[in-house]
């Protein structure tokens, strides 16, 4: 959400154009809101996840890991995910705008104009999407070190 939300500032909401939500009765830009939400929460969760569950595999299996090897494997396994994630989540957003992109082009829109009316709304989408997909890798892995590290100090000290 705070991506979403840095997104948005930074464009001040230029070239984002709210017509294809024009029938609804709310306000679009909080449907807008948690559309993206709601598509980017399930890759996140499945990301935080992944690399907390690998990561308590790891420490598990080998208890004398430092924090830094926690943090370099998780960030490691962060990044082989993120890539696909990302990806992902492109295509949605893109696919989800695909129909209403064939019927202006087939209209004889130029591409720009169908661009700016259909697709700007999938790019800010997928935008703050892989930013929230980077930042989680950081947090996931940042509080699985931690975590993992005191938990190895308590065991230690029973």
């Amino acid at each position: 959400m705070v991506s979403f939300y840095l997104v948005m500032r930074v464009t001040h909401e230029r070239g984002i154009d709210y017509e294809a939500v024009d029938y609804a009765t709310q306000d679009p830009r909080a449907l807008f809101l948690s559309q993206t939400i709601l598509g980017v929460l399930g890759a996140v969760m499945d990301e935080a996840t992944d690399i907390v569950s690998s990561l308590y595999a790891l420490a598990k299996h080998k208890a004398d890991l430092t924090f830094k090897e926690l943090f370099i494997s998780g960030r490691t396994l962060g990044q082989e995910i993120m890539g696909p994630l990302i990806n992902v989540l492109v295509l949605i957003f893109m696919a989800e705008a695909l129909p209403m992109t064939i019927l202006y082009l087939r209209d004889n829109n130029t591409l720009v104009y169908t661009f700016k009316y259909t697709l700007s709304l999938g790019v800010i989408q997928s935008l703050s999407s892989a930013i929230g997909i980077v930042l989680t890798v950081i947090f996931a892995t940042l509080c699985s070190a931690l975590f993992l590290r005191n938990k190895k100090a308590e065991v230690v000290e029973k």
